[in-house]
């Protein structure tokens, strides 16, 4: 009717094979009344994913005095992984840690990690760690040992323990008890029992690593600059080793002494491309990593590797390093800006970790792209 703001009725498909859910648009009396189009309102839905991917989501307004004539728009829903919002994690999948670890992580003393800790398993944090984020365990332990700071929550799958002179900024939650030393602080509140928890458990990857090759490059003093390829075992010494954007295969890769360079615009347009590093066995590094180009940071480096990832002491890395089952290990006084996920993290004395994991990268690579089907209008 003119003069009347008619009742709309909404329809959204998640994208996922689940049926649609209808719900009430509330509109905004200051849209212009008449045409459907160009009105303002919102739907007020929630929707639970059951795995990661790339979804689209659909959603058609109708009129409730003409429903058969809807409006419809779309957008792309990426669902990541739950660990990639940490900094370091050690993973498992939810078989694989039924009891405790695998997926544990252990930091050494005096480290600083610029972001979120957590694993499937035990999560210890040594003498004067300092984690500007929160410490999240999934069915396991956490010890937070004296003088550490947490700048977020602490959450145990079984007990959380957080002792002498440590201080944690948010609420500390245990799914069976939380020991809390009388001369350590905790800003927000201590909860107990099954259901204390806020998160649930957090999907792992699998990684499918190149097949077995039998080439061998040594360098010895020397630079050596590689085009993204499929490579056998590689190793350089005392030389450097520069690698641009692109997809690399490797058996093994290691640097001793050498110099790591990465170009994230080897065309030189001024856009910055990821470069993806897939490491059959080991990676072991030592040696500092620099970005070269004008554009582009560590959130542009991703290494997948199959068995051990090392990073060595005193050095200066760039990049996120996912080992899904094997062991990641950052040795004492270096620094890493990006993170580290694997089964089984190590990182040893007075190590920096600031968070910038390589987002982009690793949705290309582990995040599925859903189809469910077209959309019955």
């Amino acid at each position: 009717d003119l003069g009347t703001l008619d009742s709309l009725t909404a329809r959204v498909w998640w994208g996922d094979g689940t049926a649609p859910e209808p719900g009430i648009v509330t509109q905004d009396w200051s849209s212009p009344v008449g045409a459907l189009e160009g009105r303002n309102g919102t739907v007020d839905l929630s929707h639970t994913y059951p795995y990661p991917g790339i979804y689209t989501v659909t959603v058609c307004v109708a009129d409730d005095d003409q429903p058969d004539v809807p409006v419809c728009d779309s957008l792309r829903m990426t669902i990541v992984h739950g660990f990639v919002k940490m900094a370091v994690f050690g993973g498992a999948h939810p078989e694989d840690a039924s009891g405790h670890s695998p997926g544990k992580v252990d930091i050494h003393k005096e480290s600083m990690i610029d972001g979120w800790v957590g694993a499937t398993g035990e999560v210890r944090l040594a003498k004067g760690i300092e984690v500007d984020g929160s410490v999240i365990s999934v069915t396991d332990r956490v010890k937070v040992y004296d003088t550490g700071i947490i700048a977020g929550d602490v959450v145990a799958g079984t007990v959380a323990y957080v002792k002498k002179h440590s201080s944690v900024a948010g609420d500390v939650h245990a799914g069976d008890r939380a020991k809390v030393d009388d001369d350590a602080t905790v800003g927000g509140g201590i909860y107990e029992g099954p259901d204390a928890s806020p998160y649930p458990e957090v999907t792992w990857v699998d990684a499918d690593l190149p097949t077995e090759s039998k080439d061998k490059v040594k360098v010895k003093r020397a630079p050596l600059v590689l085009p993204p390829a499929t490579y056998g075992d590689v190793k350089v010494q005392y030389g450097s080793l520069e690698l641009s954007s692109g997809t690399y295969r490797f058996d093994d890769l290691s640097t001793h002494r050498a110099d790591f360079y990465v170009d994230l615009d080897p065309d030189g347009d001024g856009v910055a491309e990821p470069l993806v590093v897939w490491v059959r066995d080991k990676l072991d590094l030592e040696g500092s990593m620099t970005i070269t180009s004008a554009v582009g940071d560590a959130s542009g480096v991703l290494f997948i590797v199959g068995d051990k990832a090392e990073l060595k002491k005193a050095e200066a890395y760039v990049g996120t390093f996912l080992v899904p089952d094997g062991k990641a290990r950052i040795d004492k006084d270096s620094t890493l800006v990006g993170a580290v996920y694997a089964a089984d993290v190590d990182v040893e004395d007075r190590v920096s970790v600031t968070y910038l994991p390589a987002r982009e990268a690793f949705v290309e690579v582990f995040v599925p792209v859903i189809v469910p089907g077209a959309i019955p209008i």
